[in-house]
Order: C-alpha cells, then structure tokens, then sequence
C-alpha cells in the first residue's frame, strides 16, 4: 500500500507516519521536509502525482483570521487547495481520498465561535463531495474536535487550552470570565491518529465527527493539569465578565462503531503525557 500524506509538517502527519511505516510506502507533500514540495498558497502552482498512491490523506490547513489577508489565505488553502488536491489525486488514479475537516464545520453564522476556518471547511466539504460524484475515488471527511498533544502545532491552534497548562505547570491562577463552567470537546492526536489508521485500513468512506467520549469543562482541565504537574494553582472565576459560552457537539459514535476504537486518551491521562513532554 503506497500513503500519501498532504502536509507532512502537522501534528497529524507526524503520528500517522510511525502508525503506517511498517506496512506501507509513505509520500509526504508539502512546504518544506516533503518528498514533493507543494504550495497550496500558491494558486498558480500545479501538482502533478505519480501512479500508484492507493491512499491520499489531506491534513494541510490554514486557520485563518480577520484580514482580508487572512481570509483570502484560507480560501485559497482550505477551499481551492483541497480541490486542487483532490484533482490531482483523481487524475494519478488514486483509489480513496480522506480529508481532515472539523468539527467546526457544523458551525451555524449564530454561534460566537463562526469564523473563516468553519466556512471554509464547510465549503471545501461540499465541493469535494461535488467534484467526487460519478467519479471512481472514494472520498471520506472527518471532522475531528478540538485537537491536543504534545506538538507545538497543537499549542499555536489551541492557545487557551494551553494557555491553562502553562498557568498550572507555573503554579499561576487560572481565572475564568463568569459563573458558567464551559464545556468543550477535546480529542487528543493519537487517538485521532489511530481513528484515521483505521478508517484506511477498512476502506471506510462517508462522512463522520470524530470526538472523544465526553465533553468536559475549563475546570475539569485545570484538576487534570493540577495532578499531572502537581501544581498548587487556583481556579477563580471573575463574577463582573460575561460568561463564556459552551461549544460542543453531538457525541456520534457511529464511525467508532464501524473501527471497532474509541478514543482511550482521558483529559488526565493526556495532561499526563503534555506533563512528560515538558520535563
């Protein structure tokens, strides 16, 4: 079996490389440190793929902002460089596609957490689907939660998770704004890595979340901190902010049920290893 994998520099590529290197050839794609050097940046930079890539896994990413700057970027990389990918794949005979979405896809215009990543992943679901019919490639979406481990890739796109993490492992405070105790979704990136090894494996195609368990709140986070480092610190919740809102999701099992894997990676177990990376 011959993987490709599309952005070799995430956190994603970087766990899903040990987990098929014994059993198939690995391309990996992107920027720089890659087989082949792409730039989904760059519209006018065309791909062009050998034969023989069974499987192509699109993991590249831009997470965007405010600017016209930053929301041209992402929609040139999230929309127009998954297409591009995609085309490539299709026209190098590549037999299945998986492209990593998120959760946040689901996002309506209402919610306080809609921003330029969510429509572009939206977006970019929706026109691969478009571009896959009646054609012969598999196409699979997965759209993982809130994403955490131990790389700096994980830190720079989860800055308030680890923003708590570093309060802790300081022995800081850690204020909340408000009464409300939220609630998130976090899947740690091995089990993630694990879920797409799986999906692979089997050849499953469709659409489908990937979540962990549970949801869990901004103070479950700081208990699970507080034992892995065995700090001191305190939560103190600031009574004259607004609350923060929750941002969760339907728990959908359906494609564990199809891999036979659940995520296994508890809060306190991945503050256990983020406490072991640090040391």
């Amino acid at each position: 079996m011959k993987v490709a994998l599309v952005g070799v520099n995430s956190s994603i590529s970087k766990v899903l490389i040990p987990l098929f290197s014994y059993e198939a050839e690995i391309l990996t794609l992107g920027r720089k440190n890659a087989d082949i050097t792409i730039d989904l940046s760059n519209q006018n930079h065309q791909v062009f793929l050998e034969q023989g890539i069974d499987v192509m896994i699109h993991t590249s990413a831009h997470f965007g902002g405010v600017t016209y700057e930053e929301i041209s970027d992402s929609v040139i990389v999230n929309v127009l460089g998954a297409l591009k990918m995609m085309n490539a794949a299709f026209h190098s005979g590549v037999k299945h596609f998986i492209y990593i979405s998120s959760i946040y896809s689901h996002l309506q215009s209402s919610s306080n957490f809609f921003n330029i990543y969510s429509v572009t992943k939206k977006f970019s679901e929706e026109i691969l689907e478009l571009f896959c019919k009646g054609k012969n490639i598999k196409l699979t979406i997965l759209r993982p939660s809130q994403i955490y481990g131990n790389f700096e890739s994980n830190r720079i796109n989860q800055p308030f998770f680890y923003s708590i993490v570093k309060k802790v492992r300081n022995n800081e405070d850690v204020i909340f704004y408000g009464t409300h105790d939220p609630m998130r979704n976090f899947i740690h990136i091995n089990d993630l890595a694990e879920i797409i090894y799986r999906v692979v494996k089997r050849g499953i195609e469709g659409n489908y979340d990937c979540v962990y368990n549970e949801n869990i709140t901004f103070t479950q986070i700081v208990h699970a901190a507080k034992l892995a480092f065995n700090s001191n610190s305190k939560i103190i919740f600031d009574k004259s902010k607004p609350d923060i809102a929750d941002n969760v999701f339907e728990i959908n099992t359906s494609l564990n049920d199809l891999i036979n894997f659940y995520p296994r990676i508890s809060i306190e177990e991945g503050m256990r290893l983020l406490a072991a990376y640090y040391l």
